[in-house]
């Protein structure tokens, strides 16, 4: 007698009708979260977009003698960081500016309140 026999074409039929549902359910939640992954991808890739047209050419000339004030961003550029303590520091340097200081000025400001200047 054979141990290995397989079942009965009905017994396979119910094995594949139990399983193939469980493969379509992953494979469909698989596909929801490789879009909403992507969805969100786009999303920040936009918002740096958008934001580095937000600030105009001389705030933006300022910032470039800087690096990121917040620790995590290792050593990029103000100008092209987009965390929310780089956008406060291009803020700060954009209302500044809009007052009427120099560059000059803004510049000793930065290096008073946030520091890491790199020249």
């Amino acid at each position: 007698m054979n141990r290995y026999k397989f079942g009965t074409r009905r017994e396979t039929a119910t094995i594949l009708g139990r399983i193939l549902p469980v493969f379509g359910v992953a494979i469909l939640i698989l596909g929801i979260w490789i879009g909403v992954f992507l969805e969100n991808r786009n999303e920040s890739e936009k918002s740096a977009q958008s934001t580095a047209e937000v600030f105009g050419a001389t705030t933006i000339e300022v910032a470039r003698g800087f690096v990121c004030p917040c620790g995590s961003c290792g050593d990029e550029s103000l100008t092209v960081c987009v965390c929310p303590t780089a956008l406060e520091a291009k803020r700060f340097i954009e209302a500044n500016l809009k007052e009427g200081h120099t560059p000059a000025e803004v510049v000793e400001m930065v290096k008073n309140v946030y520091g890491h200047y790199r020249g």
